[in-house]
């Protein structure tokens, strides 16, 4: 097959995602038919001088190995640029890939704190509520116990239920300062016990 430099200077070429670079292809087909139109008009200058063609033939020959070999590294170039591009591909999909693990494991992680948050804040609202019936048990206790003292120390004589620290307070303006302060060292006694 005989190519002229201009079918190698105008020869089209369709467009792929991985191909080679088409601007390093086209630059080395123009300094391809650049060359062969050299190699031409030297030819024909040595035809019009008559000139050895065999000359003429082994220079063309040693023009058309360099090409050839210029060719070959621009090929192994372009090659190994795909190559980049592959392994691109594969570093971004493994970006996506860890993204996605990480958002899954973050997730995971704020379900588990949340479930760990709601266990504890059972945990203390029950402990508190047990505390809270404790104390309100011990109240009744007292109220008990203060009603039998003022038993004790008035005769039979009906008192009010106490419901609460307050009516203690009341019941010490009622009463005369001798039971009073009988209740508040009993009290003390019994709230804290040295």
């Amino acid at each position: 097959m005989h190519l002229t430099s201009e079918q190698i200077d105008r020869q089209p070429f369709r467009m792929r995602r991985r191909g080679y670079d088409i601007v390093q292809v086209r630059n080395f087909l123009r300094e391809i038919a650049a060359e062969m139109r050299s190699r031409q008009e030297v030819r024909e200058r040595l035809a019009e001088n008559g000139g050895d063609s065999a000359v003429a033939e082994d220079r063309a020959h040693s023009i058309i190995t360099e090409a050839q070999a210029k060719a070959d590294a621009i090929i192994a170039q372009a090659e190994a640029r795909a190559g980049s591009v592959d392994a691109l591909l594969t570093a971004e999909a493994r970006a996506v890939e860890i993204v996605g693990s990480a958002e899954g494991l973050a997730a995971q992680m704020i379900e588990e704190s949340e479930a760990t948050a709601r266990s504890r804040s059972d945990a203390v609202l029950a402990a508190t509520q047990a505390r809270l019936d404790q104390l309100l048990q011990e109240e009744r206790t007292l109220d008990a116990k203060l009603r039998e003292m003022r038993g004790e120390v008035d005769g039979p004589e009906q008192h009010a239920a106490v419901t609460d620290a307050r009516d203690v307070t009341q019941a010490d303006r009622v009463s005369d300062s001798s039971f009073a302060e009988f209740v508040k060292s009993t009290l003390r006694d019994e709230v804290h016990p040295d």
